[in-house]
């Protein structure tokens, strides 16, 4: 299944206004991994990647663009109750988290929690 994702895409003057940070643990853990499928339901946005890893982002917004399958995250950084992964291709993704402490989750193929925060 391929969806939208929820996101909120911020022109270069907003992006200046939110100061991100890497999140260095989260990059770690999906750095590389090639998306394979994107999908919202109920205010949460879960990303699943070609090895099986599973991202899910609970997030406020609409949806406002597709992500390709096989995008590279290249980087995560947040700040300010803002979620951005930065890809390969020199785009971004960003999400206003419900919760900044408790909104991602990343698990592996088996089940086994990669992330939480």
């Amino acid at each position: 299944m391929h969806a939208q994702i929820v996101a909120c895409l911020r022109t270069e003057p907003e992006l200046r206004n939110v100061a991100m940070t890497s999140n260095q643990k989260l990059t770690d853990v999906i750095q590389g991994l090639p998306a394979a499928d994107f999908e919202n339901a109920n205010g949460t946005v879960t990303i699943r990647f070609q090895d099986g890893t599973l991202m899910r982002v609970r997030a406020t917004g609409a949806p406002v663009r597709e992500v390709p399958s096989g995008a590279r995250v290249m980087q995560a950084a947040d700040g300010d109750g803002e979620l951005e992964l930065r890809l390969e291709d020199g785009s971004s993704v960003s999400f206003t988290l419900i919760d900044p402490r408790n909104a991602v989750s990343v698990l592996d193929a088996a089940g086994k929690v990669l992330y939480l925060g």
